[in-house]
């Protein structure tokens, strides 16, 4: 709870300030994504997608690849 809702909202904050072009994706949240949104402030909501549960090894794996950061 306390990584999820309440730090890495406030952390996409100060990123997305610096660098607006970036964009983040929750992955295996196990929540609806209307859920996960509203932890985050409406002017960064659109730089965030959320997948709320990856299915298979290979969906995990094609995550890894479009992806450059992980946490």
């Amino acid at each position: 709870d306390v990584k999820g809702r309440r730090l890495l909202p406030r952390i996409w904050d100060a990123v997305v300030r610096r660098f607006p072009q970036v964009k983040l994706s929750v992955v295996g949240s196990g929540c609806p994504s209307g859920q996960v949104l509203q932890d985050f402030s409406p002017d960064v909501r659109p730089t965030v997608s959320v997948v709320p549960r990856i299915a298979n090894e290979s969906d995990m794996a094609a995550c890894y690849r479009d992806h450059d950061i992980f946490l």
